[in-house]
């Protein structure tokens, strides 16, 4: 995840730490990475005074919940999200010989060879796998699933011919993308992206509603005190505007957010009922 690298700078160089007159922060505040699966619950038991937060995603807080039948926290009831950091589009790939050159087009194709085509993911019940069974559903369409262990070998067989299709997050697809190793024929995102601007959305090439944009926030322990999310909200969104941050996340093809709790809440709550729907339907199961 070529994003990572920029969020945790950005999380380095946030105003947290000891603080003159003021009872918040007085100490350091330590912030988890948490990507096996289970990973949040050290955030999750965590004493909720704002010490301990976590760094989350679509999987760990969306996705997670329903592929996973022995997690040891729940996703939103033992988090307060504190805001999402950022978000980027996904683009729906394929290899440079592919004969579809539209979404219409690889619709048509597939609905002419049920089954036959194929598209790849970084692992099982990951977005990208969980985004191509989105498609299916939405477009009629029978794909088979090829998981791979990395994005980054699931790039070589899609350049080479051997599988038909992927998703991929726009950062990492980018370099393929101006290579010409790789084309683009829709991103998932709400608008078209600046990196891509003759690049349509989903919805323009013929599926209403269809966005998926990957993202990543900040989460504290259910219970955390409601000024002490305000400061850690605060100080972070403080950060986002600040013309260094954007400039990092921009040249990621990142988009900052920084929204409120509040909205980041209910932005959370919609993911998990959304992805949750799509595990039950797709019957996905991690590896």
């Amino acid at each position: 995840m070529r994003v990572l690298p920029a969020l945790l700078a950005m999380l380095l160089i946030m105003p947290f730490g000891p603080a003159q007159a003021q009872p918040y922060p007085n100490r350091p505040v330590h912030l988890v990475v948490p990507y096996p699966p289970g990973g949040m619950a050290a955030v999750a038991k965590s004493a909720p005074d704002g010490y301990t937060i976590g760094f989350g995603n679509a999987s760990t807080h969306a996705i997670n919940g329903a592929l996973f039948k022995d997690l040891p926290f729940d996703p939103i009831r033992d988090f307060e999200p504190v805001t999402m950091v950022a978000s980027v589009s996904n683009v729906l790939l394929v290899g440079p010989e592919f004969p579809a050159k539209t979404l219409a087009e690889l619709i048509a194709l597939a609905k002419a060879k049920p089954g036959q085509l194929t598209f790849a993911s970084n692992s099982p019940g990951s977005s990208n796998h969980l985004t191509g069974e989105l498609l299916k559903t939405m477009a009629g369409i029978d794909m088979l699933h090829v998981p791979y262990k990395s994005s980054s070998n699931a790039v070589i067989d899609l350049i080479g011919g051997r599988i038909s299709t992927m998703f991929d997050n726009l950062t990492t697809a980018m370099p393929f993308l101006r290579q010409g190793r790789l084309r683009a024929l829709a991103v998932t995102s709400e608008k078209r992206v600046a990196p891509l601007p003759d690049v349509p959305t989903m919805i323009e090439s013929g599926l209403p509603g269809f966005v998926v944009t990957p993202w990543w926030g900040i989460f504290a322990p259910a219970g955390t005190p409601r000024p002490v999310i305000a400061k850690l909200h605060h100080d972070i969104v403080a950060v986002l505007r600040s013309k260094e941050v954007r400039d990092l996340f921009n040249a990621q093809a990142t988009d900052v957010v920084g929204n409120t709790p509040e909205e980041f809440a209910a932005f959370v709550k919609g993911e998990s009922a959304r992805w949750g729907q799509v595990v039950r339907t797709s019957g996905a199961k991690p590896d």
